[in-house]
């Protein structure tokens, strides 16, 4: 999920992407930005999943238009990672 943090020195929001391991219940990176689009989404993931061994490995995020982006299922497609959308207003 992407939050939004209001930022008064800039006058603006800014977002943060957390990944969250389901079982340890452990952050393992937050990425900070102004922009979150589906290409910063991308190089995010490939940080995170160069971090883990990948095997078994499933991706739940909300229904962002970042998170839905053919080029992000593409790129989890290609490297074996399955997707899984949560329901609406649920976590």
């Amino acid at each position: 999920d992407i939050k939004m943090v209001w930022i008064p020195s800039v006058g603006k929001n800014a977002y943060i992407l957390s990944v969250i391991d389901v079982h340890t219940l452990r952050i393992l990176k937050d990425f900070f930005s102004f922009s979150i689009k589906q290409d910063k989404v991308i190089t995010f993931y490939q940080f995170i999943l160069g971090l883990q061994y990948i095997e078994n490995v499933v991706i739940r995020s909300d229904n962002g238009s970042q998170f839905i982006a053919n080029s992000v299922r593409r790129y989890l497609g290609l490297i074996g990672v399955q997707q899984e959308f949560t329901h609406v207003a649920t976590q």
